[in-house]
């Protein structure tokens, strides 16, 4: 009796273990905060189509959409190390954000990505036809223009 149960508890411990342990593998979902609003900023939640205004501070999630109007300007704190700015009449999208990856879609406008030292993520900011992989700390000026080309600098 005393050999079956050790034998149990044994099978009970590797396997909360491993399913420990297969949680610890996989990537958190991370959630950034739109850090600076100047002017008409709105955000859309990735499981609805509402636009709402964009608050300080709000949370934003992998699927969540930001924008910005005439005259306006929002920043938004992906982690401790990377910063998306968005310029007037710009629109981006949070494909995918956790700490190792950050996925940016840029649909309209001038965006501003700056990347600090100590950034663990692989970081994509991806337009229509150009997908930037920022390799080191820096800043990087992309804009979608009207006619739907890409300038990155």
């Amino acid at each position: 009796m005393r050999h079956k149960l050790a034998v149990i508890l044994a099978v009970l411990f590797v396997s909360m273990f491993g399913a420990t342990r297969a949680m610890a593998d996989e990537p958190q979902p991370g959630v950034a905060r739109i850090s600076l609003i100047h002017g008409d900023v709105s955000t859309q939640r990735g499981d609805s189509g509402d636009w709402v205004a964009g608050t300080l501070n709000a949370p934003i999630v992998g699927g969540d959409s930001l924008s910005t109007g005439a005259r306006s300007r929002a920043e938004l704190q992906l982690d401790y190390a990377n910063i998306l700015r968005l310029d007037e009449s710009a629109e981006a999208k949070i494909a995918d954000l956790t700490r190792t990856h950050i996925q940016v879609q840029i649909s309209r406008g001038l965006v501003y990505y700056s990347v600090f030292r100590g950034s663990e993520a692989d970081v994509e900011i991806d337009t229509t036809n150009v997908a930037v992989r920022p390799l080191r700390e820096g800043g990087y000026r992309i804009e979608v223009t009207p006619d739907g080309d890409t300038v990155v600098m």
